[in-house]
Protein backbone atom coordinates (compact mmCIF):
# COMPACT_ATOMS: atom_id res chain seq x y z
CA UNK A 1 0.00 0.00 0.00
CA UNK A 2 1.51 3.12 -0.93
CA UNK A 3 2.69 6.30 1.69
CA UNK A 4 -0.04 8.43 -0.18
CA UNK A 5 -3.05 5.80 0.09
CA UNK A 6 -2.18 5.15 3.55
CA UNK A 7 -2.45 8.96 4.48
CA UNK A 8 -5.48 9.96 2.22
CA UNK A 9 -7.51 6.69 4.02
CA UNK A 10 -6.12 8.04 7.30
CA UNK A 11 -7.48 11.13 7.21
CA UNK A 12 -11.15 9.66 5.75
CA UNK A 13 -11.23 7.37 8.84
CA UNK A 14 -10.31 10.10 11.11
CA UNK A 15 -12.93 12.39 9.80
CA UNK A 16 -15.77 9.18 9.92
CA UNK A 17 -14.74 8.64 13.87
CA UNK A 18 -15.47 12.29 14.73
CA UNK A 19 -18.71 12.35 12.98
CA UNK A 20 -19.84 9.38 14.70
CA UNK A 21 -18.65 10.19 18.01
CA UNK A 22 -20.70 13.34 17.63
CA UNK A 23 -23.96 11.43 16.86
CA UNK A 24 -26.41 11.67 19.99
CA UNK A 25 -29.86 9.62 20.11
CA UNK A 26 -32.64 7.93 22.49
CA UNK A 27 -33.08 5.54 19.82
CA UNK A 28 -31.00 2.19 21.24
CA UNK A 29 -30.82 0.55 17.31
CA UNK A 30 -29.01 4.43 16.26
CA UNK A 31 -26.83 4.01 18.98
CA UNK A 32 -25.97 -0.15 18.35
CA UNK A 33 -25.34 1.50 15.01
CA UNK A 34 -23.02 3.73 15.95
CA UNK A 35 -21.37 1.94 18.09
CA UNK A 36 -20.71 -0.79 15.68
CA UNK A 37 -19.84 1.50 12.65
CA UNK A 38 -17.07 3.02 15.79
CA UNK A 39 -15.28 -0.65 16.31
CA UNK A 40 -14.80 -1.51 12.51
CA UNK A 41 -13.23 2.32 12.13
CA UNK A 42 -10.71 1.06 15.23
CA UNK A 43 -10.20 -2.16 13.65
CA UNK A 44 -9.37 -0.47 10.49
CA UNK A 45 -7.27 2.53 11.91
CA UNK A 46 -5.17 -0.26 13.33
CA UNK A 47 -4.72 -1.93 10.25
CA UNK A 48 -3.81 1.97 8.80
CA UNK A 49 -1.05 2.07 11.41
CA UNK A 50 0.36 -0.89 10.75
CA UNK A 51 0.61 -0.70 6.91
CA UNK A 52 2.47 3.04 7.95
CA UNK A 53 4.87 1.37 10.05
CA UNK A 54 5.86 -1.36 7.31
CA UNK A 55 6.58 1.49 5.18
CA UNK A 56 8.14 3.51 7.35
CA UNK A 57 10.70 0.56 8.09
CA UNK A 58 10.93 -0.13 3.81
CA UNK A 59 11.65 3.88 3.56
CA UNK A 60 14.29 3.15 6.46
CA UNK A 61 16.26 -0.15 4.76
CA UNK A 62 16.27 1.51 1.11
CA UNK A 63 17.79 4.83 2.93
CA UNK A 64 20.74 1.96 4.48
CA UNK A 65 20.72 0.21 1.30
CA UNK A 66 21.77 3.95 -0.44
CA UNK A 67 23.93 4.52 2.05
CA UNK A 68 25.89 0.84 0.85
CA UNK A 69 25.58 1.93 -2.72
CA UNK A 70 27.54 5.60 -2.14
CA UNK A 71 30.47 3.70 -0.08
CA UNK A 72 30.80 0.92 -2.61
CA UNK A 73 30.72 3.12 -5.50
CA UNK A 74 33.64 5.31 -4.01
CA UNK A 75 35.69 1.96 -2.85
CA UNK A 76 34.98 1.65 -6.88
CA UNK A 77 36.56 4.61 -8.07
CA UNK A 78 39.51 4.46 -9.90
CA UNK A 79 43.08 4.13 -7.59
CA UNK A 80 45.95 6.42 -8.53
CA UNK A 81 49.36 4.17 -8.16
CA UNK A 82 52.44 4.73 -9.43
CA UNK A 83 53.98 2.71 -11.90
CA UNK A 84 57.79 1.92 -11.49
CA UNK A 85 59.41 0.90 -14.78
CA UNK A 86 61.71 -1.78 -14.40
CA UNK A 87 64.22 -2.59 -17.14
CA UNK A 88 63.12 -5.77 -18.88
CA UNK A 89 66.50 -7.79 -19.71
CA UNK A 90 67.38 -8.41 -23.45
CA UNK A 91 67.41 -11.74 -24.48
CA UNK A 92 70.66 -13.61 -23.35
CA UNK A 93 72.32 -15.27 -26.35
CA UNK A 94 74.36 -18.61 -25.21
CA UNK A 95 76.24 -20.59 -27.84
CA UNK A 96 77.22 -23.09 -25.05
CA UNK A 97 75.18 -26.36 -23.68
CA UNK A 98 73.83 -25.14 -20.08
CA UNK A 99 74.01 -28.29 -17.42
CA UNK A 100 72.78 -26.62 -14.17
CA UNK A 101 70.18 -24.26 -15.66
CA UNK A 102 67.24 -24.66 -17.37
CA UNK A 103 67.46 -21.13 -19.47
CA UNK A 104 70.07 -18.90 -20.42
CA UNK A 105 67.86 -16.30 -18.55
CA UNK A 106 68.25 -17.31 -15.15
CA UNK A 107 71.83 -18.55 -15.55
CA UNK A 108 72.60 -14.89 -16.49
CA UNK A 109 70.30 -13.24 -13.28
CA UNK A 110 72.60 -15.94 -10.74
CA UNK A 111 75.94 -14.57 -12.41
CA UNK A 112 75.42 -11.20 -12.21
CA UNK A 113 74.08 -11.72 -8.51
CA UNK A 114 77.45 -13.62 -8.01
CA UNK A 115 79.42 -11.36 -9.69
CA UNK A 116 77.83 -7.66 -7.86
CA UNK A 117 76.60 -8.74 -4.43
CA UNK A 118 79.43 -11.64 -3.91
CA UNK A 119 82.35 -9.90 -6.06
CA UNK A 120 81.78 -6.87 -5.67
CA UNK A 121 81.37 -6.04 -9.53
CA UNK A 122 79.98 -2.33 -9.47
CA UNK A 123 78.22 -2.56 -13.28
CA UNK A 124 76.68 -6.24 -12.33
CA UNK A 125 75.59 -5.00 -9.03
CA UNK A 126 73.99 -1.73 -10.94
CA UNK A 127 72.22 -4.56 -13.11
CA UNK A 128 70.55 -6.02 -10.11
CA UNK A 129 69.28 -3.14 -8.89
CA UNK A 130 67.54 -2.40 -11.96
CA UNK A 131 65.91 -5.66 -12.18
CA UNK A 132 65.26 -6.54 -9.13
CA UNK A 133 67.79 -8.88 -7.85
CA UNK A 134 68.33 -8.45 -4.41
CA UNK A 135 69.77 -10.59 -1.76
CA UNK A 136 67.68 -11.72 1.58
CA UNK A 137 70.55 -11.65 3.88
CA UNK A 138 73.94 -10.02 3.42
CA UNK A 139 76.87 -9.89 5.74
CA UNK A 140 79.44 -7.48 6.30
CA UNK A 141 83.34 -7.24 5.78
CA UNK A 142 85.08 -9.92 7.98
CA UNK A 143 86.39 -6.72 10.28
CA UNK A 144 82.93 -7.18 12.56
CA UNK A 145 82.16 -3.24 11.07
CA UNK A 146 79.35 -4.37 9.01
CA UNK A 147 80.51 -2.31 6.46
CA UNK A 148 80.45 -3.10 2.62
CA UNK A 149 83.37 -4.79 1.10
CA UNK A 150 84.35 -6.11 -2.08
CA UNK A 151 85.85 -9.35 -0.92
CA UNK A 152 82.23 -10.63 -0.85
CA UNK A 153 80.25 -11.53 2.25
CA UNK A 154 77.11 -14.54 2.73
CA UNK A 155 74.23 -14.28 0.58
CA UNK A 156 70.99 -16.42 0.17
CA UNK A 157 69.42 -15.45 -3.30
CA UNK A 158 65.72 -16.63 -3.45
CA UNK A 159 66.30 -17.82 -7.26
CA UNK A 160 70.40 -18.95 -6.89
CA UNK A 161 69.41 -20.74 -4.16
CA UNK A 162 66.58 -22.73 -5.46
CA UNK A 163 68.71 -23.75 -8.57
CA UNK A 164 71.36 -25.00 -5.69
CA UNK A 165 69.18 -27.15 -4.34
CA UNK A 166 67.20 -28.31 -7.25
CA UNK A 167 70.34 -29.87 -8.84
CA UNK A 168 71.60 -31.40 -5.43
CA UNK A 169 67.94 -32.94 -5.32
CA UNK A 170 68.31 -33.99 -9.11
CA UNK A 171 72.04 -35.24 -9.29
CA UNK A 172 71.63 -37.13 -5.12
CA UNK A 173 71.26 -40.87 -5.19
CA UNK A 174 69.93 -41.79 -2.14
CA UNK A 175 68.94 -39.11 0.53
CA UNK A 176 66.05 -37.18 -1.39
CA UNK A 177 63.84 -40.79 -0.88
CA UNK A 178 64.12 -40.05 2.34
CA UNK A 179 61.43 -37.93 4.06
CA UNK A 180 62.06 -34.27 3.96
CA UNK A 181 61.87 -32.08 6.90
CA UNK A 182 62.59 -28.72 7.12
CA UNK A 183 64.36 -27.59 10.21
CA UNK A 184 63.59 -23.97 11.62
CA UNK A 185 66.48 -25.04 14.73
CA UNK A 186 69.71 -26.39 14.63
CA UNK A 187 67.65 -29.19 16.35
CA UNK A 188 64.69 -31.09 15.75
CA UNK A 189 62.42 -33.54 17.27
CA UNK A 190 60.22 -35.18 15.24
CA UNK A 191 57.45 -37.26 16.91
CA UNK A 192 56.82 -40.98 15.44
CA UNK A 193 54.60 -43.29 15.98
CA UNK A 194 55.39 -46.74 17.02
CA UNK A 195 52.11 -48.32 17.57
CA UNK A 196 48.45 -47.78 17.65
CA UNK A 197 45.45 -48.82 19.53
CA UNK A 198 44.72 -52.61 19.20
CA UNK A 199 40.78 -54.37 19.52
CA UNK A 200 39.85 -58.09 19.75
CA UNK A 201 36.56 -59.52 18.43
CA UNK A 202 34.19 -60.35 21.82
CA UNK A 203 32.12 -62.96 23.10
CA UNK A 204 28.27 -62.21 24.45
CA UNK A 205 28.61 -60.01 27.51
CA UNK A 206 32.16 -59.75 27.32
CA UNK A 207 34.70 -57.04 28.79
CA UNK A 208 36.21 -54.73 25.94
CA UNK A 209 39.65 -54.08 27.17
CA UNK A 210 41.67 -50.64 26.16
CA UNK A 211 44.57 -49.94 24.67
CA UNK A 212 46.71 -46.83 24.26
CA UNK A 213 48.84 -45.61 21.13
CA UNK A 214 52.42 -45.42 21.50
CA UNK A 215 54.81 -42.76 20.12
CA UNK A 216 58.59 -42.09 20.43
CA UNK A 217 60.68 -39.01 18.66
CA UNK A 218 63.55 -38.45 16.46
CA UNK A 219 66.17 -36.35 17.17
CA UNK A 220 67.35 -34.41 13.98
CA UNK A 221 70.92 -32.11 14.35
CA UNK A 222 71.92 -29.71 11.52
CA UNK A 223 75.54 -30.08 11.02
CA UNK A 224 77.21 -27.73 8.39
CA UNK A 225 79.03 -28.70 5.18
CA UNK A 226 81.40 -26.24 3.04
CA UNK A 227 83.04 -26.61 0.11
CA UNK A 228 85.86 -24.18 -1.30
CA UNK A 229 86.46 -23.40 -4.74
CA UNK A 230 89.49 -21.32 -6.75
CA UNK A 231 88.31 -19.48 -9.42
CA UNK A 232 90.51 -17.82 -12.06
CA UNK A 233 89.97 -13.80 -12.39
CA UNK A 234 89.69 -14.69 -16.21
CA UNK A 235 87.21 -16.93 -16.00
CA UNK A 236 85.22 -13.83 -13.75
CA UNK A 237 85.72 -11.43 -16.25
CA UNK A 238 84.50 -13.82 -19.11
CA UNK A 239 81.41 -15.06 -19.16
CA UNK A 240 78.82 -14.67 -16.13
CA UNK A 241 77.26 -17.55 -17.37
CA UNK A 242 79.93 -19.52 -17.18
CA UNK A 243 80.37 -18.10 -13.59
CA UNK A 244 77.18 -19.40 -12.34
CA UNK A 245 77.24 -22.93 -14.45
CA UNK A 246 80.77 -23.46 -12.40
CA UNK A 247 79.37 -21.94 -9.08
CA UNK A 248 76.33 -24.27 -9.11
CA UNK A 249 77.81 -27.20 -10.93
CA UNK A 250 80.72 -27.39 -8.22
CA UNK A 251 79.03 -26.85 -5.20
CA UNK A 252 76.11 -29.02 -5.77
CA UNK A 253 78.49 -31.98 -7.05
CA UNK A 254 80.75 -32.01 -3.88
CA UNK A 255 77.67 -31.91 -1.54
CA UNK A 256 75.71 -34.19 -3.33
CA UNK A 257 78.93 -36.73 -3.23
CA UNK A 258 79.00 -36.23 0.51
CA UNK A 259 75.83 -36.20 1.35
CA UNK A 260 75.15 -39.44 -0.21
CA UNK A 261 78.31 -40.91 1.29
CA UNK A 262 77.20 -40.24 4.47
CA UNK A 263 73.52 -41.31 4.56
CA UNK A 264 74.82 -44.87 2.97
CA UNK A 265 78.14 -45.64 4.65
CA UNK A 266 78.71 -43.13 7.43
CA UNK A 267 79.51 -44.13 10.84
CA UNK A 268 78.26 -41.49 12.63
CA UNK A 269 81.61 -39.61 13.27
CA UNK A 270 82.64 -36.09 11.95
CA UNK A 271 84.04 -37.12 9.14
CA UNK A 272 80.45 -38.19 8.13
CA UNK A 273 78.62 -34.83 9.81
CA UNK A 274 77.51 -37.30 12.22
CA UNK A 275 75.30 -39.56 9.90
CA UNK A 276 75.07 -42.58 10.24
CA UNK A 277 74.57 -44.61 7.13
CA UNK A 278 71.97 -47.34 5.87
CA UNK A 279 74.90 -49.52 5.49
CA UNK A 280 76.69 -49.17 9.14
CA UNK A 281 77.74 -52.42 10.81
CA UNK A 282 76.75 -50.69 14.46
CA UNK A 283 73.57 -48.26 13.68
CA UNK A 284 72.34 -49.39 10.48
CA UNK A 285 70.68 -52.61 8.65
CA UNK A 286 73.66 -54.11 9.39
CA UNK A 287 73.34 -53.75 12.74
CA UNK A 288 72.08 -57.06 14.93
CA UNK A 289 69.25 -55.37 15.89
CA UNK A 290 67.96 -55.02 12.36
CA UNK A 291 68.71 -58.31 11.49
CA UNK A 292 64.57 -59.20 10.49
CA UNK A 293 65.33 -57.05 7.75
CA UNK A 294 67.87 -58.78 5.89
CA UNK A 295 68.10 -61.85 3.38
CA UNK A 296 71.75 -64.26 3.59
CA UNK A 297 72.21 -65.51 0.51
CA UNK A 298 73.34 -69.12 0.19
CA UNK A 299 76.87 -70.31 1.89
CA UNK A 300 79.06 -69.93 -1.33
CA UNK A 301 77.09 -67.62 -3.05
CA UNK A 302 79.16 -64.88 -2.07
CA UNK A 303 79.33 -62.56 -5.07
CA UNK A 304 76.98 -60.53 -6.84
CA UNK A 305 77.11 -62.74 -9.87
CA UNK A 306 76.21 -65.50 -7.86
CA UNK A 307 72.48 -64.19 -6.84
CA UNK A 308 69.89 -66.22 -7.99
CA UNK A 309 66.78 -65.63 -8.49
CA UNK A 310 65.38 -67.41 -5.78
CA UNK A 311 67.13 -64.73 -3.46
CA UNK A 312 65.75 -61.88 -5.06
CA UNK A 313 62.01 -63.52 -4.16
CA UNK A 314 63.00 -64.10 -0.80
CA UNK A 315 64.01 -60.57 0.11
CA UNK A 316 60.87 -59.55 -1.91
CA UNK A 317 58.62 -61.61 0.68
CA UNK A 318 60.66 -60.00 3.86
CA UNK A 319 58.73 -57.02 2.43
CA UNK A 320 56.12 -55.37 4.01
CA UNK A 321 52.82 -54.13 2.58
CA UNK A 322 53.01 -50.77 3.44
CA UNK A 323 56.15 -50.58 2.25
CA UNK A 324 55.43 -51.56 -1.50
CA UNK A 325 53.17 -48.91 -2.77
CA UNK A 326 56.26 -46.15 -2.80
CA UNK A 327 59.04 -49.00 -2.75
CA UNK A 328 62.15 -48.57 -4.85
CA UNK A 329 65.39 -50.39 -5.64
CA UNK A 330 68.65 -48.91 -4.50
CA UNK A 331 71.78 -50.74 -5.86
CA UNK A 332 75.24 -50.01 -7.61
CA UNK A 333 75.57 -49.03 -11.39
CA UNK A 334 77.47 -52.54 -11.13
CA UNK A 335 75.18 -54.77 -9.51
CA UNK A 336 72.08 -53.33 -11.81
CA UNK A 337 73.64 -54.72 -14.54
CA UNK A 338 75.52 -58.30 -13.38
CA UNK A 339 72.56 -59.35 -11.07
CA UNK A 340 68.95 -57.70 -12.41
CA UNK A 341 69.47 -57.33 -15.92
CA UNK A 342 71.54 -60.67 -15.91
CA UNK A 343 68.52 -62.50 -14.26
CA UNK A 344 66.11 -60.46 -16.24
CA UNK A 345 68.32 -61.16 -19.26
CA UNK A 346 68.04 -64.82 -18.75
CA UNK A 347 64.09 -64.42 -18.87
CA UNK A 348 64.07 -62.72 -21.73
CA UNK A 349 63.29 -59.50 -20.21
CA UNK A 350 64.83 -55.86 -20.59
CA UNK A 351 65.22 -54.13 -17.42
CA UNK A 352 65.29 -50.52 -19.00
CA UNK A 353 61.55 -49.68 -19.78
CA UNK A 354 60.94 -46.96 -22.12
CA UNK A 355 60.71 -43.18 -20.55
CA UNK A 356 60.83 -45.30 -17.12
CA UNK A 357 64.45 -45.73 -16.62
CA UNK A 358 65.77 -48.91 -14.92
CA UNK A 359 63.43 -50.81 -13.49
CA UNK A 360 63.50 -54.74 -12.02
CA UNK A 361 60.69 -56.81 -10.93
CA UNK A 362 58.16 -53.86 -11.42
CA UNK A 363 59.69 -50.99 -9.30
CA UNK A 364 61.60 -48.39 -10.26
CA UNK A 365 65.80 -48.90 -9.26
CA UNK A 366 68.04 -45.67 -8.21
CA UNK A 367 71.71 -45.95 -9.14
CA UNK A 368 74.06 -45.12 -6.37
CA UNK A 369 78.22 -45.17 -6.71
CA UNK A 370 77.62 -45.47 -3.05
CA UNK A 371 76.39 -48.47 -2.59
CA UNK A 372 78.93 -52.17 -3.10
CA UNK A 373 80.07 -52.46 -6.94
CA UNK A 374 82.71 -55.08 -8.06
CA UNK A 375 84.35 -55.49 -4.94
CA UNK A 376 81.33 -56.34 -2.93
CA UNK A 377 81.64 -60.15 -0.77
CA UNK A 378 80.90 -62.06 1.71
CA UNK A 379 78.63 -60.38 4.72
CA UNK A 380 78.37 -57.06 2.72
CA UNK A 381 74.41 -55.55 1.52
CA UNK A 382 74.58 -55.01 -1.99
CA UNK A 383 70.76 -53.73 -3.06
CA UNK A 384 68.07 -52.45 -0.79
CA UNK A 385 64.67 -52.21 -1.67
CA UNK A 386 61.39 -50.69 -0.30
CA UNK A 387 60.10 -46.97 0.99
CA UNK A 388 62.74 -45.04 2.08
CA UNK A 389 60.46 -42.04 3.38
CA UNK A 390 59.40 -44.67 5.80
CA UNK A 391 62.79 -45.52 7.29
CA UNK A 392 64.89 -42.20 6.79
CA UNK A 393 64.55 -38.13 7.25
CA UNK A 394 65.88 -35.72 5.51
CA UNK A 395 66.64 -32.27 7.45
CA UNK A 396 67.58 -28.75 5.73
CA UNK A 397 68.50 -26.02 8.44
CA UNK A 398 70.11 -23.76 5.83
CA UNK A 399 70.04 -23.59 2.13
CA UNK A 400 73.14 -22.45 0.33
CA UNK A 401 75.15 -18.96 1.84
CA UNK A 402 78.23 -18.41 -0.18
CA UNK A 403 81.49 -15.86 0.72
CA UNK A 404 83.83 -14.95 -1.62
CA UNK A 405 87.46 -13.86 -1.21
CA UNK A 406 89.99 -11.67 -3.50
CA UNK A 407 92.81 -11.82 -1.68
CA UNK A 408 93.28 -15.11 -0.23
CA UNK A 409 95.07 -16.16 -3.86
CA UNK A 410 96.04 -12.96 -5.35
CA UNK A 411 99.45 -14.19 -5.71
CA UNK A 412 97.65 -16.29 -7.88
CA UNK A 413 95.37 -13.92 -9.64
CA UNK A 414 92.41 -16.19 -8.67
CA UNK A 415 89.22 -15.79 -6.08
CA UNK A 416 88.27 -18.06 -3.43
CA UNK A 417 84.67 -19.19 -3.14
CA UNK A 418 83.53 -20.67 -0.08
CA UNK A 419 79.95 -22.11 0.27
CA UNK A 420 78.50 -23.82 3.30
CA UNK A 421 74.89 -25.64 3.68
CA UNK A 422 73.64 -26.65 7.14
CA UNK A 423 71.29 -30.11 7.02
CA UNK A 424 71.69 -33.81 8.41
CA UNK A 425 69.66 -37.32 7.71
CA UNK A 426 68.75 -40.16 10.28
CA UNK A 427 67.62 -43.59 9.55
CA UNK A 428 65.29 -43.94 12.27
CA UNK A 429 63.11 -47.27 11.18
CA UNK A 430 65.40 -49.97 10.10
CA UNK A 431 62.90 -53.11 11.69
CA UNK A 432 64.50 -55.32 14.47
CA UNK A 433 66.32 -58.37 15.43
CA UNK A 434 63.35 -60.35 14.24
CA UNK A 435 61.13 -57.76 11.81
CA UNK A 436 61.85 -56.52 9.06
CA UNK A 437 60.79 -52.73 8.76
CA UNK A 438 60.06 -50.54 5.63
CA UNK A 439 63.68 -51.40 3.86
CA UNK A 440 65.33 -54.68 3.71
CA UNK A 441 68.31 -55.57 2.07
CA UNK A 442 69.91 -58.42 0.23
CA UNK A 443 73.36 -59.50 1.63
CA UNK A 444 75.72 -61.69 0.66
CA UNK A 445 76.56 -65.29 2.79
CA UNK A 446 79.48 -66.68 3.28
CA UNK A 447 82.27 -67.80 0.94
CA UNK A 448 82.42 -71.98 0.84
Amino acid sequence: MKIEDIKRESREVADKIDNLRAVESEDAAVIEQRDSDLGELMARAEELEAAAEKAAKVAEARQKLDAIVNRCSALDAPVTREVREVAKPRPIHYGGRLRSFRDEETAYRCGQFIAGYVLGDTSAREWCERNDVYTRAMGGNNDGSGADTTKGAAFVDDILSATLIRNVEEKNEIYTEMQRQPMTSDTLIVPKRTAGFTGAWLAENAEISTSDATAGQVTLVANKYGVGVRVSNELLADSVINLSEMVVQEFTTAYTAALTEAVTNGDGSASFGSITGILDSTGGILAAGSAGCLHTTDVGNNLPTEVTVDDITALLAKSNRYALDNARWIVSPYVFHQVFQRLDLAQGVSSLQTDMGPTFMGYPVTLSTAMPGSSAGAGEVIALFGDFSRAGIFGLRRDFAIVASTDRYVEYDQTALFATIRATAVWHDLGTASTAGPVVGLKLGAAS
